[in-house]
């Protein structure tokens, strides 16, 4: 009997299925000379994102970075660019550097921290690989750090704290604003709660 009624309901899915995609193609055939404006396209470009099944972020950022480097090496080969192996160690390991700390493990902080705080709070962190990158130079390849970059540093440091977590409550006017709690007379509540009971 059970069976019975999923099939049922199975065959109204598909039903509907078919009448949704039918009503979508006469309304997209229908309203073709709207088609060509952006007004037009914005909704059919909504749909459409919307029914794209969620991925695997890490998956995305993949093909994306894929995608980017073939397309580098394209351009690299249309301009005739030489394309050879570096031949130094520390290239090497500057190109490493990139690859497992600066495109693997930020991407995973970035998910990591998108989990626990704002995504608004998380973009705020892109200010701070400035200063990643400098203490990395200072540190493995010795360069100096001025005193100006210092106070910018601590700027950016106070900016992302005012930015990110933060949180100044607008002062309110006391010309515009009401009192936090009104003051009830409690015979006055009394009396219309006997009235309308009446």
């Amino acid at each position: 009997m059970a069976a019975d009624g999923r099939a049922a309901d199975r065959r109204s899915k598909r039903a509907r299925d078919r009448v949704e995609r039918v009503g979508g193609a006469y309304l997209g055939w229908e309203s073709s000379e709207a088609s060509s404006t952006f007004e037009g396209l914005l909704p059919r470009y909504g749909a459409a994102v919307k029914w794209i099944p969620r991925s695997d972020p890490f998956a995305t950022n993949a093909v994306a970075m894929l995608t980017g480097a073939a397309m580098l090496l394209a351009l690299s080969a249309a301009t005739g660019e030489a394309r050879v192996l570096p031949a130094q160690p520390v290239t090497w390991i500057a190109v490493g550097y990139l690859v497992v700390f600066g495109s693997v493990a930020m991407f995973a902080l970035y998910l990591f921290a998108l989990q626990r705080w704002t995504a608004s709070a998380v973009s705020y962190t892109t200010l701070l690989l400035p200063l990643v990158t400098l203490s990395a130079g200072a540190a493995v390849a010795g360069e100096r750090v001025s005193p100006l970059l210092l106070i910018g540093g601590a700027i950016i440091l106070a900016g992302v704290y005012v930015g990110a977590f933060l949180r100044i409550r607008p002062a309110r006017s006391s010309a515009s604003s009401l009192p936090e709690c009104l003051p009830v007379d409690a015979e006055a509540g009394a009396r219309s709660a006997t009235s309308a009971r009446a």
